[in-house]
């Protein structure tokens, strides 16, 4: 499988930490995936993947009656072989320097080595990346969505319950609540028919729509 990042023309950091976030949330959607093949089914599922930075020809190649949007160029092939170093050095993560150059303080690396790539001259530096050292407020809002998402109603329904906790609502049932849209990924929004006072900051928004901030105390 091959994953593109930058068509949208970030910065060489933010196509860097969007490539690490997806390679590191795939490796933990195959670990909470293993649990369920081995008691079903008897293996497990274990991904390797490999970062490289570099120019590629994006377009749509190929006859006339089978056209594909793919890419093409040295940068693909060596991610690919930086793919396959994985199964040589017992690793699942490899990227290459000029992929972390960028982030490199902000990751968490278990080992870097020089590396012979198949089909290239000259060694190419790799880092196996183990995690983000500092909270990375995508990767936490991605991670914690693909935890809650299956579970949605019970989210749902706990957070009711502790939001009307919190606020002791003496007139819950003059309180609506709508939401737009699917639950996820869309942020609730919450429409009061009359703003209830309780002990907590509130914002308010267009449309006569609140969102109820706890302070931190309350937290």
């Amino acid at each position: 499988m091959l994953a593109l990042f930058g068509l949208d023309s970030p910065t060489h950091d933010e196509c860097a930490r969007q490539a690490v976030r997806a390679s590191l949330r795939m490796l933990a959607a195959a670990q909470n995936l293993n649990g369920y093949l081995q008691d079903h089914f008897g293996f497990s599922f274990e991904p390797r993947i490999g970062l490289h930075y570099g120019s590629v020809l994006v377009g749509q190649l190929g006859h006339p009656d089978k056209i594909d949007f793919t890419v093409i160029g040295d940068a693909v092939n060596t991610a690919s072989r930086i793919e396959a170093s994985n199964k040589n050095h017992g690793t699942r993560l490899l990227a290459s320097e000029d992929l972390v150059a960028p982030i490199l303080p902000s990751l968490e690396i278990g080992r870097s080595f020089e590396a012979q790539l198949r089909g290239r001259s000259g060694s190419v530096r790799l880092f196996e990346i183990l995690g983000f050292l500092e909270n990375d407020p995508v990767f936490l809002v991605q991670s914690t969505f693909e935890i809650i998402a299956p579970k949605a109603d019970a989210f749902a329904t706990d957070f009711y319950r502790r939001l009307f906790a919190l606020c002791n609502f003496s007139k819950a049932r003059d309180l609506k609540l709508s939401t737009t849209g699917a639950l996820f990924p869309s942020a609730l929004q919450y429409q009061f028919q009359t703003l209830v006072s309780c002990p907590q900051s509130h914002r308010r928004l267009p449309k006569q729509r609140y969102v109820l901030l706890p302070t931190r105390a309350e937290w």
